[in-house]
């Protein structure tokens, strides 16, 4: 179960599926999880993984990436960008990138099991900050050493 849901970003996802060759209504949504937020919260980076049909070929496609949203944004247009990856090296490059001072979820990155630097603020303080982007902070506590 996610720790953060978004429906507003699944929405925007199977729209930008939609847009880029594949059916996005019809697409599954496997996974959609916040694995980085900027504090306050303007900046937040998702992992999608979603199994979508191919408009010109009606295959049906395995699809992982990343996705920043960018609450400052004041054009719907530039608010999320997306991030297609094909391996865990790509995976790992493109979210060192994106989440490059953000606080992160442990488990979001390989690069940690190869030797990378944790995150200094620590998994409690990503939990905090991701539940006071959804109103949550009161339960921040509980939710962190329950859910981490």
């Amino acid at each position: 179960m996610p720790l953060i849901g978004n429906k507003f970003l699944e929405h925007d996802l199977r729209s930008w599926l939609d847009e880029t060759g594949h059916y996005g209504r019809s697409a599954v949504v496997e996974e959609l999880d916040l694995v980085a937020v900027q504090r306050p919260g303007w900046v937040q980076v998702f992992r999608f993984r979603v199994r979508a049909k191919q408009k010109e070929t009606g295959e049906w496609t395995a699809l992982r990436g990343l996705a920043r949203d960018d609450e400052r944004a004041k054009r719907k247009a530039d608010r999320t960008a997306y991030r297609l990856t094909e391996g865990d090296a790509e995976y790992d490059d493109a979210f060192d990138e994106w989440s490059d001072g953000l606080l992160t979820l442990r488990s979001a990155a390989r690069g940690a099991a190869r030797g990378g630097e944790a995150n200094p603020g620590g998994a409690g303080a990503f939990a905090a900050a991701a539940l006071a982007v959804g109103g949550l902070l009161v339960a921040g506590a509980i939710v962190a050493t329950r859910v981490l």
